[in-house]
């Protein structure tokens, strides 16, 4: 777990510390603070620490040297930032120095020697890390038992209530699924919720962010359904610019404002549906929010999947077993018909075939389910199935 570095550095309660270079960096993560004052101690870090220094190791007859190969060092080796305790062993910031931390984006901060590191730096700010880092663990375990057990409410009403997370506030679920990634699916996800995480705290307090497998889960709480749009398109606008190459896929699911938190996990159960049919091609990836599913609406309200599968089974099930037969494609010649309002012509058109071909596959798919395809009520009853096959 990491924090953020300018969220950090807002929680230093002192005016001393002045950044002075690097300021685009500021968004850096950080793990620990810790004192560093060699170039060649670079090499032992794990990379994301804030790294406080006084100047005493540095080559004494060639300070600004010595100086900007340990700044060097510590940018190359994935440190967060540096915090110069400046006036007895560095008194200035060489200008080399401030140039190359604005050209890497590597937050450099002064500090007066006045200062006691130990106890009004270091101390503070790593209990701030430890404090971050287990508000943000509890809230998103809070919020995971919320969702995957929803009966067993001491799991997660008190602990959420200790962050101000009530019982009877509104809940939406935000989900987030990347596909065709290039890199490690696991830490990309894991790299884009600290980001988001940061930036949605920044702007609307009442929130969490966390993963659960590849997905990344948001829970938004808010009385209004127009502020769950507001903020799910400013998390889908920071989840594409997070992306590190163009080839990936975005699929995004907004569940449906809650009444409470007991239905949280209803809300997750839409969002993920939701990007389920997404990535299937049945609904466009640009339709994310649950009030705008249609018919789906009132099929994802089924939580018993045994009722949706014996219902496309009965109504498309003979149909498919044609066409697994006879290597077939009823099935889909069919939906294009019905997609299409019943009429030959454009379906025709949609397949590229002659209109004499559509309508033998239709009397065929006519005969086999033993259903008048002229009759509304039939097609509704198909369509139907044809949406619950898309959940399934």
């Amino acid at each position: 777990m990491s924090m953020d570095l300018k969220v950090l550095i807002d929680h230093y309660q002192g005016n001393e510390l002045k950044l002075v270079a690097g300021s685009c960096g500021m968004h850096r993560r950080v793990t620990w603070v810790t004192m560093m004052e060699t170039p060649d101690m670079a090499d032992h870090l794990s990379g994301q620490e804030l790294i406080l220094t006084t100047g005493i190791g540095l080559e004494k007859g060639n300070i600004c040297q010595s100086f900007f190969e340990l700044v060097r060092g510590l940018c190359e080796h994935d440190a967060s930032g540096v915090v110069v305790n400046t006036g007895r062993y560095i008194n200035d910031i060489p200008e080399a120095v401030t140039e190359y931390c604005n050209r890497e984006d590597f937050p450099l901060f002064t500090l007066p020697w006045e200062v006691r590191l130990s106890t009004s730096v270091i101390q503070p700010l790593c209990e701030c890390i430890v404090q971050d880092n287990t508000l943000e663990e509890e809230v998103s375990t809070g919020f995971k038992n919320a969702i995957f057990f929803p009966d067993q409410e001491d799991r997660y009403i008190v602990p959420l209530s200790r962050h101000h997370f009530n019982a009877d506030d509104r809940y939406a679920i935000c989900m987030f699924r990347i596909d065709n990634v290039s890199s490690d699916p696991y830490a990309l996800a894991e790299s884009i919720r600290t980001r988001l995480w940061n930036h949605l705290r920044e702007i609307y307090p009442k929130c969490a962010v966390f993963t659960n497998d590849r997905d990344i889960i948001a829970v938004i709480s808010t009385e209004h359904t127009a502020q769950v749009r507001i903020l799910a398109e400013d998390l889908l606008d920071h989840v594409c610019f997070f992306l590190p190459l163009n080839q990936e896929k975005i699929y995004i699911g907004i569940g449906k404002l809650t009444k409470s938190i007991n239905c949280i996990s209803k809300s997750y159960r839409q969002a993920r549906a939701i990007v389920g049919l997404q990535m299937k091609g049945s609904v466009p990836q640009d339709k994310i929010f649950f009030t705008d599913m249609g018919a789906y609406r009132l099929l994802l309200g089924i939580d018993d999947e045994e009722i949706k599968e014996d219902y496309c089974r009965e109504v498309l099930g003979p149909l498919e077993m044609h066409d697994k037969e006879k290597d077939g494609d009823l099935v889909d010649v069919l939906r294009l018909y019905l997609e299409n309002d019943g009429s030959i012509s454009r379906t025709a058109e949609k397949l590229y075939v002659h209109r004499n071909t559509v309508n033998y596959k239709i009397n065929q798919a006519s005969k086999i389910l033993k259903m008048d395809l002229g009759s509304l009520e039939n097609r509704m009853e198909l369509l139907l199935a044809y949406l619950v096959r898309d959940m399934l």
